[in-house]
């Protein structure tokens, strides 16, 4: 639903980022998570870091990438 609401607006900001060679800062930015490689957790080496980056940043990448190979 929410897709048709964002897509002009997302698709405009992509194209200037693209036409400036800007990445916006906020979109550099991920939150790591822990996520336990083990049932029994005894210290920090039962974990492993997970990375979370913006939803934008992936698309970003992704058509990038496209017109890179394809184009």
């Amino acid at each position: 639903m929410v897709a048709e609401s964002i897509a002009d607006p997302l698709t405009t900001i992509i194209n200037n980022c693209i036409r400036k060679y800007n990445f916006p800062e906020a979109w550099k930015d991920a939150r790591i998570s822990p996520i336990p490689k083990v049932d029994q957790l005894k210290s920090e080496e039962h974990f492993h870091p997970i990375s979370v980056i913006p939803t934008p940043s992936k698309l970003f990448e992704k058509l990038v990438l496209f017109q890179m190979t394809i184009l």
